[in-house]
């Protein structure tokens, strides 16, 4: 095997071709993550809960149509908030006219919402008990 030889062959595909498809791979996530933006709706009028994710934070909703990143719920059948310990996993629950129970999870919202001023005591407890009160529902820690 010529080593000068322009073609790395499978050698020069595990060792370049894999690593450097990865790294493209995480930074395509990284930028992901930042171009979707994810918020909480309450739309008291028509007795609506939206959580959705928008692209930019712009509202155009990623996946037109297809409806993975939206979640509508009654607002007038939202029961309580419940957070853990932290604060940080944060669940709308709820109870439709039927007596089905449901949740809405909005754990993501309330950690981008929540500006840590001491990364060793997170305030999403505190912003996840404002969405509560915003909502006008009860807020319970587990």
């Amino acid at each position: 095997m010529n080593p000068y030889h322009e073609d790395g062959g499978l050698v020069g595909f595990v060792c370049m071709g894999i690593p450097l498809t990865l790294v493209g791979l995480f930074c395509f996530l990284l930028w992901w993550a930042g171009v979707i933006k994810e918020r909480l709706r309450v739309q008291h009028s028509r007795d609506r809960l939206v959580y959705q994710a928008t692209l930019l934070g712009l509202g155009f909703p990623p996946l037109r149509g297809l409806g993975l990143l939206s979640e509508k719920r009654r607002l007038s059948e939202a029961v309580y908030l419940e957070t853990d310990k932290d604060g940080d996993d944060a669940m709308i629950h709820g109870r439709s006219s039927e007596g089905v129970e449901w949740e809405l999870n909005i754990e993501v919202l309330v950690c981008e919402l929540a500006e840590p001023e001491n990364p060793y005591n997170p305030p999403y407890q505190k912003k996840a008990r404002e969405i509560a009160e915003a909502i006008g529902i009860e807020f319970r820690t587990e």
